[in-house]
């Protein structure tokens, strides 16, 4: 992904030079995560390896991201939810059953069912679509993608908890100290 394609992404100038590394690190990690495949069992079976990674739940209309308005920015990926896991395959999987109320072990497709968000105009199930990367060292990356969004977008994606989670302050990745949980 090109810098241009970046910026009509975004809508806006990136600057060359970024204060915010998370920021950075974000818009450089979207790179990685360029090809998506739509949310289904058969799908992951066939592309999915059930390696550790990173992933986003995204939403899609007639081929295109949904553009989902945030609070700095409008997210023009579509981007609901990022994840990561030591199997992505399996957690993949869980999120499906979530939406579809047939389990709970993955709370953020569970959300997804309880706000009855396949009812909403564009975020039905089959619209939703998935991307990945395959990396060890899932969690700080997951952590990494999340303070990014958050920096750019000035919230977490909707469908991630609002809580932060206590391994992300263990990785220590924020440079400034916090004076707010993101």
């Amino acid at each position: 992904m090109t810098y241009r394609t970046l910026q009509s992404l975004f809508g806006q100038i990136i600057p060359f030079y970024v204060k915010n590394d998370n920021y950075l690190y974000f818009l450089n990690y979207l790179q990685l995560m360029t090809k998506v495949f739509s949310l289904s069992k058969s799908v992951i079976d066939r592309n999915v390896e059930n390696k550790s990674g990173v992933y986003q739940i995204r939403c899609y209309n007639k081929g295109k991201p949904l553009v989902i308005r945030r609070l700095c920015n409008k997210d023009k990926l579509g981007i609901l939810y990022i994840g990561s896991s030591i199997h992505i395959n399996r957690r993949l999987k869980e999120f499906i059953k979530g939406i579809n109320n047939e389990s709970r072990e993955h709370p953020s497709g569970y959300r997804y069912y309880i706000l009855e968000l396949d009812k909403k105009r564009f975020l039905e199930k089959d619209n939703l679509m998935f991307s990945l990367q395959y990396c060890d060292d899932y969690k700080e990356e997951e952590a990494r993608l999340l303070m990014g969004y958050t920096d750019y977008f000035g919230e977490l994606p909707p469908l991630n908890s609002q809580d932060i989670n206590e391994d992300y302050e263990n990785l220590k990745l924020r440079k400034y100290k916090k004076e707010f949980n993101w």
